[in-house]
Parts: C-alpha cells; structure tokens; sequence
C-alpha cells in the first residue's frame, strides 16, 4: 500500500471503524496493525457503533462525523475531550457536537464547552499540612476573606516562615489588623453651648440646663461603637470621642 492510499484510508474515519465489527484487538494485530492502533480502533468501534442507550446520540455523532469527512486522528482528538466529562449524557452531547464541528474548530469548540460544563468549585474552612522531604512542610488555611489578607500582611516575604510562626505564636509585637471605625458627627447646637473646657473634656450646658461633659453627652447620644467628634458652628471641631462604654481606670484594669 503506498502512501497515498494509506492516507486515503485513514480520512475514511467513522467508515473505517465501522470495518472493526466482530473484530478484537488480536484480529487486527494478526492482520499488521501495532498494538495501540488496535486497541484505539476497537475503543473508537465499541464507543460509535457498539451498544448504547443513547443510539440516537451515536447514530447523530457517525452521520456528523462522516459528513465532516474528519478522520482517526480527528475521532481520536474528539474523544480526548468528551472522556473527561463524566455524565454520560454530557458527553455524548459533546461527541455530537464535536462531530458536527469541522476539524480546524474542534478544539476551540471543545475547550469552550468543557468550561462551561465545569462545576465551579466550592470552599470553606479548612486547614492542610503537607511534608516535604527537604524539612519544609506547607500549611494552607481557607478562612473568611478580611481575616485572611490581614493574617498576609503580618508576612515577611522575605522570611515567610519564620514570621508567620512567630506572630502565630506571639512573639513578633501585635499583629497588624486593618480595623474599619465608624466616624460620627454630633452637631453641638443641636445639644446644647459650650461653658467651658474641664481636663480633657469639656462641659456643656444642653437645651433642657442641665451641665454635663461632652462624654456624657455622645454617651448618652450614640449607642453605636466608633468615633464621635463634637462640631460647632462657632468652635470648629470641639473634641473627638470614641463612642463605647466608658470604663473607670479600675474597670479597664480588671
């Protein structure tokens, strides 16, 4: 045979598979075929003619494949693709597809579709350790997102290790967390007038006479934790307060 004529056969695709009924892998080694080009040809026989109970799906994928013209090494490339779709209705809706696509677009139609069949991947929280045999060993944790960029932050790049050992452990100074603080504005007219400034705060005379400091005042005004800044139209920013429950020296100590 020369090789004109053994190119003609393999273009002949699906019509040479067909010749491979009633055929085993050993019948065709007796007849000169290698040992892989046997097996591959007795996969694609039992894949496109053999039992099935999707026949309407393989008799759709032999006419595309045979109206396309495409050949072994095209059969071959189309089922690389539809053998990592493990639903078998998926893929033989690929194959069909696949055979209906000319050669040339085999490929890119392939790659697009397996993306779109791809289950997107689901996390939470988890924690690996994996040995390596030079001594190192890799820790991966998955936890919530804010958390995780401040732990990053704390890294030496340089010596990711080590400082990530020693701030775990407490030993390398507070841990550098981004904290997101409420700032609120309390409009001092609305309150009251300023009598006169005490330590370090100040003492407000408020609508009803009564006096009291300006931190009673955003205490007593703002239930929510942040920071209060006292404004006047008349003073300009009068003093700032961070709205929590205020704790005598012992109380903070204890």
């Amino acid at each position: 045979m020369g090789l004109q004529e053994y190119f003609a056969q393999l273009g002949r695709g699906v019509d040479l598979v067909a010749e491979c009924s009633g055929l085993s892998a050993p019948d065709l080694e007796k007849m000169g075929a290698s040992a892989q080009d046997a097996a591959e040809l007795i996969s694609l026989h039992t894949i496109y003619f053999g039992p099935t109970p999707y026949t309407g799906k393989q008799r759709s994928a032999v006419n595309a494949a045979r109206r396309n013209g495409h050949t072994l090494s095209t059969l071959h490339h189309i089922e690389s693709f539809t053998r990592r779709v493990k639903e078998q209705r998926a893929a033989w809706n690929l194959r069909v597809e696949l055979c209906a696509t000319p050669s040339e677009q085999v490929t890119a139609v392939a790659r697009r579709r397996l993306r779109e069949l791809r289950v997107p991947r689901t996390y939470c929280e988890r924690a690996m350790l994996r040995q390596h045999p030079n001594g190192l060993a890799t820790l991966t944790v998955t936890g919530n997102g804010l958390d995780m960029a401040d732990a990053f932050r704390t890294i030496d790049q340089q010596h990711p290790g080590k400082s990530f050992i020693a701030r775990m452990l407490g030993k390398a100074g507070p841990a550098a967390r981004t904290r997101v603080t409420t700032m609120a504005v309390l409009k001092l007219e609305d309150y009251g007038t300023i009598m006169r400034r005490e330590g370090d705060d100040v003492m407000v005379r408020t609508t009803s006479g009564a006096v009291t400091t300006g931190a009673q005042l955003v205490e007593r005004a703002c239930a929510n934790e942040g920071l209060i800044t006292i404004i006047s139209r008349t003073h300009g920013p009068v003093d700032l307060y961070r709205c929590e429950r205020f704790a005598s020296t012992k109380q903070r100590t204890m």
